[in-house]
Formats: C-alpha cells, structure tokens, sequence
C-alpha cells in the first residue's frame, strides 16, 4: 500500500502545504503514519487522500473546519474534532463515490505526467 507526503497531497489538490499540515496538527485529519519526530514525516494512506478531498470541497461550499470534520467522519471516513453546531442550517448532497473517483483519476494523471506522485 502506498504512502503519500503532504507535499504530495498538497499538489494533488491545489492546497496549501500549510493548511494541510494545519488540518492534521488540528485534528482534522489523522495521518496513516503519523511524524514521530522531527525529519519523520506524517504519511497519507489513499483513505486520507479521500478525507482531505472532501474536507477540502466542504470548506470550498463554506463550511467551517468544525462543522466539516464531524461529516468527513459521517461519511465513513474518521473525524477527529469537531461537532456540528446546532445553528448551522444548510444542505448537503455529498456523492462520496464521485470523491473517490476524482481522487483517484488526480493520483493517476500526476502519475502518467510525472512518473510518480
């Protein structure tokens, strides 16, 4: 199973480093293998790929990161932090194949453009 840097994921999807390194420091997003120390990167499984797609587009409709986290988690995917607040009214259609479909037609175009991710 392959392992994916934060570096690799924020190219994926256009992110920041900064806001994805925020996200897992925050409890937004849980590594498959977290750092242990300093020079030992945080590592994303393919799961994760999926959890930082959808927290992503969440946050792009506008919702909070606390509002998102918990429906990451809804979805089948782990939330860590967060609850949704009961005045927050909104509609919400969430395919979470079509999340995974695009997720994995992104790893496999910057595979066949760069070789690898």
């Amino acid at each position: 199973m392959k392992n994916y840097t934060l570096q690799e994921a924020a190219s994926l999807f256009g992110v920041e480093l900064g806001k994805i390194r925020e996200w897992i420091s925050r409890g937004y997003i849980d590594p498959a293998i977290p750092a242990t120390g300093r020079g030992v990167p945080n590592l994303l499984s393919k799961e994760n790929l999926y959890q930082i797609s959808l927290f992503n587009k969440l946050l792009t409709v506008g919702l909070s990161r606390i509002t998102a986290a918990p429906i990451v988690g809804l979805m089948g995917f782990k939330a860590t932090y967060g609850t949704i607040g009961m005045s927050e009214e909104f509609i919400l259609n969430i395919n979470l194949k079509k999340i995974k479909t695009e997720t994995d037609k992104l790893i496999a175009g910057f595979i066949n453009e760069r070789g690898s991710l």
